[in-house]
């Protein structure tokens, strides 16, 4: 990959798909935070509900890259002129 150059298409894929598995692990988390909810294991349930908090930030970033890389795949704006030195 690197002797040929950076693909950003590849990156913002892979990127992409790894966001797509941590929201799935995410609803899982979710469902475990809730299972132990209702059986009365607080503390189990507490951290559980933390790490869902942290996987929707992980989540949030992934997609702000996600979107710097579809930018980049796109070129310039519009209303930018390029000037080859």
């Amino acid at each position: 990959m690197c002797r040929e150059g950076v693909d950003p298409v590849a990156v913002k894929v892979a990127v992409r798909q790894a966001q797509e598995r941590l929201s799935c692990e995410r609803t899982h988390i979710s469902q475990w935070s809730a299972f132990t909810t209702n059986h009365k294991m607080e503390k189990v349930a507490a951290r559980l509900k933390r790490c869902e908090e942290l996987l929707m930030e992980v989540e949030r970033l992934l997609e702000e890259n996600v979107g710097e890389l579809a930018h980049m795949t796109v070129g310039p704006d519009p209303g930018v002129s390029i000037t080859k030195i």
